[in-house]
């Protein structure tokens, strides 16, 4: 009976703990099941969140940048052929076209400079094509001297003696007051040889991109992959970003800012042909061309910055792109000509300045934060 009783009380207990052990293992189960549930759901969110660049990379370096310096290097080859006109027939005419050629030239070279970075920096030819102030006093005395103004020569010079704005020196003069009279032997020579040296640095910066010569192109579009220069699609966006931000802070506070606050028309880029305004619109432009994808400045399906801020906060889209055009409206608000404006006209200078850089706090605080902040395949 004592068996039979102390075996029961043992059956029992082993049934409560049969029961217990059955319960952990249920408990465990669900557990383990929720877990799965939960990492299943994670990860599933994760892959909604990550967003695809890809084609807004691939945009950026076929449509923006190789549309930019194709055009660019073609609108070289048209400035070259009008000089060399100018050189053979000395008239007004001439000179008037070599002078809206040039122009021509530098609009896409001004919209270019929201992606000054790789060949055009790395390369040098961004200085070699653009250096400012000009020196004049040196370029007078080379004209002055007696070395043949060879295409060798001009190469050997400070960039500062070469590029776009001694050619504007020569073609407008100091004043936008250029005469046909005024463009003797050795100016012309000089003219000639600066657009040659300039229309092959134009050449070389365009085929330092293209697939067909440095091929540059690929180390955008391989960004996470191939490329050595851009370890994740992530780092090419912020360099985008980047170069936006870059042209923005020295339209603002140098280009319009430097010559505003120091009443120095002397400070004025491009002040020899009046072509500021154009030029700094033009800068603002290309801000627009990268952010919407394309050399146009409209969007197209997949391209642009645009097409992922617009998903992933639409909101801060719409600040970006108004405040891009309020950027160029700012500057078109600026009467003609600006080396002129800072004096006569300081308040629509001045808010030139202020919308500008409105719009570099947007793209350098909120774009720069979200891209930082997101995740990218």
């Amino acid at each position: 009976m004592k068996y039979r009783k102390l075996l029961k009380r043992e059956y029992k207990s082993m049934k409560v703990s049969q029961k217990d052990s059955v319960l952990r293992q249920a408990v465990v189960t669900i557990c383990m099941s929720l877990v799965l549930v939960f990492a299943c759901s994670n990860k599933g969110r994760d892959k909604i969140q990550a967003y695809e660049p890809k084609n807004i990379i691939d945009g950026f370096a076929n449509k923006v940048v190789i549309a930019t310096y194709s055009d660019l290097d073609q609108k070289s080859g048209a400035l070259l052929q009008t000089v060399e006109t100018l050189k053979i027939n000395k008239t007004d005419a001439s000179l008037k076209q070599a002078q809206d050629a040039w122009k021509a030239m530098r609009r896409p070279w001004e919209q270019s400079e929201s992606f000054l970075f790789g060949p055009a920096d790395t390369n040098g030819y961004d200085p070699k094509l653009d250096s400012w102030p000009v020196n004049k006093v040196d370029l007078d005395a080379v004209l002055s001297s007696g070395e043949k103004l060879t295409v060798p020569y001009i190469e050997t010079l400070e960039d500062e003696l070469k590029g776009f704005h001694t050619i504007e020196y020569l073609l407008f003069g100091s004043k936008n007051d250029q005469t046909i009279k005024n463009l003797d032997v050795r100016k012309i020579e000089y003219l000639l040889s600066a657009t040659q040296s300039l229309r092959k640095t134009a050449s070389d910066l365009y085929k330092s991109w293209s697939p067909s010569g440095g091929n540059f192109i690929l180390e955008v579009t391989g960004a996470g992959s191939s490329s050595k220069a851009y370890g994740s699609r992530k780092d090419m966006l912020q360099e985008m970003v980047n170069g936006m931000v870059g042209i923005i802070d020295e339209v603002g506070n140098g280009k319009i800012g430097d010559p505003y606050n120091k009443k120095d028309p002397t400070l004025v880029e491009s002040q020899f042909s009046y072509n500021s305004l154009q030029d700094f619109q033009d800068n603002i432009t290309g801000v627009k061309n990268v952010y919407m994808g394309s050399y146009t400045g409209t969007s197209t399906a997949g391209g642009g910055l645009t097409s992922f801020v617009s998903e992933t906060n639409p909101e801060l889209d719409n600040k970006i792109k108004l405040a891009i055009d309020e950027a160029i409206k700012s500057i078109t608000s600026i009467p003609y000509p600006f080396r002129d404006s800072i004096t006569k006209h300081p308040t629509q200078v001045g808010k030139a300045v202020q919308t500008i850089g409105n719009l570099q706090t947007i793209l350098e605080g909120d774009l720069s934060a979200l891209i930082s902040d997101s995740e990218f395949n």
